[in-house]
């Protein structure tokens, strides 16, 4: 009967059928071996059905090796797709090695869906680039499960490593950036991973996180829509789901806080203070630390997309298009209500640009913290001068009489001159001891005086 089955499948091509007869054939005779191992009785005939049992197998997976050469990548696509339905991604990936470099891999490279076996693959075949790759492609666009999520970026980033002939440390940073928003989400799962095991479903969960988290959600001291926002992360946030960078922003900052938050115009009202006591207040704002942030880390270099907005540039649109970009998860009725709440706050901000002159010192405050991170920089990279410096005080090492600065004035042009700041001086006057240098082409030189070091000076212009 089984010849017979071959005999037609090959007739009519019906690789589907070829393959499942092989298959199954291996799979019967592995259970008949299994059996036979645990066998106690009459070993010479348990030996002489063990080497038939071998003999079958062997021909079995010869007649399979010849329908690869026969029929070529259709018997082979066919041959995978039954393993991967069938769970048998060890044989798909360890077995049949003559065609494991041309039809394997291009079957595992040619769909996305198969994207958590290729980077295997291709770590086998010591492609450890195309391996990041497709790692941080799936935790980044496809993984679900944030511990998942956590191991495949890490992997990655491993990956990425070893396929570097010379550190990338900006590649480096993007994928440990990645990490960082996984660990924030690991920080939220911990604080509310209890009440989920301790409640009976995700709703029953979702609610009492609700009640412990989001306090005036439940009420109508917030806006319908915040609320829409906050029950589908806060469930997310239960089941330990990977949420978008969005949501994990509008769970964070949505979400009630101890504090009575920031009153712009208690901050900015003027009488009986002095500006160094608005200054300050301005200065112990979440914006005010994000913005510099922002300038530290080059979030808002001059080449980079992000930039700063003007509050005239934050009102929202109520588009139905534009939101269904921002919330894909929403529904029609669902982006109706958070786009009432939206038109609600731009009427909040057109009466804020009027009462608290928000069309007058956010330019200021833009300037104020690119300056400040601008001088934080130079700070540091002063102390590193001075600890390096610092060996010359003793006596028996000689005096080196000039050396290359590692700064170069490109890097700062590109780092704090973003929006709000114009362009920034090419020109950067060192002062040490009595010399004066500039910029000389290959790098801003410097000398140094013995016991005796000045403070850097850097002249930036503002506009």
């Amino acid at each position: 009967m089984p010849a017979k089955a071959y005999e037609l499948a090959e007739k009519w091509q019906d690789y589907r059928t070829l393959v499942e007869l092989c298959l199954e054939e291996i799979i019967r005779i592995e259970a008949n071996q299994k059996e036979l191992s645990n066998a106690t009785s009459n070993c010479e005939a348990v030996e002489r059905e063990s080497a038939k049992l071998a003999h079958t197998k062997k021909q079995t997976i010869q007649r399979m090796e010849a329908y690869f050469n026969k029929f070529g990548e259709v018997y082979a696509i066919e041959i995978y797709e039954y393993l991967v339905e069938n769970g048998q991604l060890q044989n798909l990936l360890n077995g049949f090695e003559n065609w494991r470099e041309t039809y394997l891999t291009r079957f595992l490279r040619c769909s996305r869906r198969h994207a958590k076996l290729s980077w295997i693959h291709d770590v086998g075949l010591g492609e450890y680039a195309l391996a990041a790759d497709t790692l941080l492609e799936v935790a980044t666009e496809q993984e679900e499960d944030l511990w998942n999520k956590k191991v495949e970026i890490s992997i990655g980033k491993l990956a990425k490593i070893a396929a570097m002939r010379y550190l990338d440390e900006q590649s480096v940073r993007s994928i440990s950036s990645e990490l960082e928003l996984v660990d924030i989400q690991n920080c939220v799962y911990e604080a509310v991973k209890v009440i989920g095991r301790t409640s009976i479903g995700t709703d029953g969960a979702m609610q009492i996180v609700l009640e412990k988290y989001a306090g005036g959600t439940l009420t109508s001291r917030k806006p319908a829509g915040c609320r829409q926002v906050w029950k589908p992360a806060f469930a997310w946030a239960v089941e330990g789901k990977v949420m978008r960078v969005h949501e994990l922003a509008d769970l964070l900052t949505l979400v009630e806080s101890d504090d009575e938050g920031t009153s712009w115009q208690a901050i900015l009202d003027t009488h009986s203070r002095t500006d160094k006591h608005v200054q300050a207040a301005i200065y112990d704002t979440a914006v005010y630390t994000t913005i510099k942030f922002g300038y530290e880390c080059g979030l808002f270099a001059r080449s980079s997309p992000y930039q700063p907005l003007t509050p005239e540039e934050t009102f929202f649109s109520d588009l139905l298009e534009e939101l269904h970009t921002r919330f894909a998860r929403a529904d029609e009725s669902e982006l109706n209500t958070i786009g009432l709440d939206l038109l609600q706050g731009n009427k909040l901000l057109t009466r804020s640009l009027k009462k608290a002159q928000l069309h007058i010192w956010p330019p200021g405050m833009l300037n104020a913290a690119k300056r400040k991170a601008y001088s934080d920089y130079v700070g540091r990279e002063e102390r590193a001068i001075m600890e390096e410096w610092s060996w010359v005080t003793a006596p028996e090492h000689p005096r080196p009489r000039s050396r290359k600065f590692n700064i170069q004035t490109e890097e700062f042009r590109s780092r704090y001159s973003g929006s709000g700041g114009g362009e920034s001086d090419d020109a950067a006057l060192f002062h040490y001891g009595d010399s004066h240098y500039g910029d000389s082409g290959g790098g801003l030189t410097y000398g140094a005086k013995r016991n005796h070091v000045t403070m850097l000076t850097f002249a930036l212009k503002y506009q």
